[in-house]
């Protein structure tokens, strides 16, 4: 499900109304796309009137914006948030001081890391760079292995779970 502003248009509404009862009837967990990080708050805020468990929910592309507060806020309501950004477009590192600020706040069961990977410009296997070694080498340069464990396999298996 994808909105494309900070808040959504009639059809994204009638969208993620249609998202909220397909969920509430499969028990199928919901995986969101926030373009440019933003439109996360108005997604929870429809998908919770409609009776979906905020637990249920990623929103993905979060870390594109880098407030800290904004990802506090989302956390807090019980959604989970994927962070995607290492693989194309992190090269100050933000995502990776992001990702342990919400650590350290004690978020770490509501975090997932993936790649955004959509351009196979982004994939070594296919000539590009940096490629989906580079996100597992960052993780673990920068995170214990229980913390690496927890990102890549515990917390999306709980949250794939149905």
């Amino acid at each position: 499900m994808a909105t494309m502003g900070d808040t959504p248009d009639a059809a994204e509404e009638r969208l993620i109304e249609a998202v909220a009862s397909a969920h509430l009837e499969t028990g199928c967990p919901i995986i969101t796309h926030c373009e440019e990080g933003r439109g996360g708050p108005a997604q929870v805020k429809t998908l919770v009137s409609e009776g979906v468990e905020p637990s249920r929910v990623v929103l993905s592309h979060t870390d594109k914006v880098t407030d800290p507060r904004y990802h506090r806020d989302l956390l807090d309501t019980g959604v989970n948030l994927e962070y995607d950004q290492i693989l194309r477009q992190d090269p100050d590192g933000s995502t990776i001081q992001l990702l342990g600020e919400m650590i350290e706040g004690g978020y770490l069961s509501q975090l997932m890391v993936g790649t955004d990977g959509a351009r196979r410009t982004l994939w070594a296997e296919l000539g590009g760079s940096p490629g989906l070694a580079h996100l597992v080498k960052t993780i673990s340069d920068h995170f214990d292995p229980d913390i690496h464990h927890a990102l890549f396999v515990e917390n999306p298996a709980r949250f794939l779970a149905f």
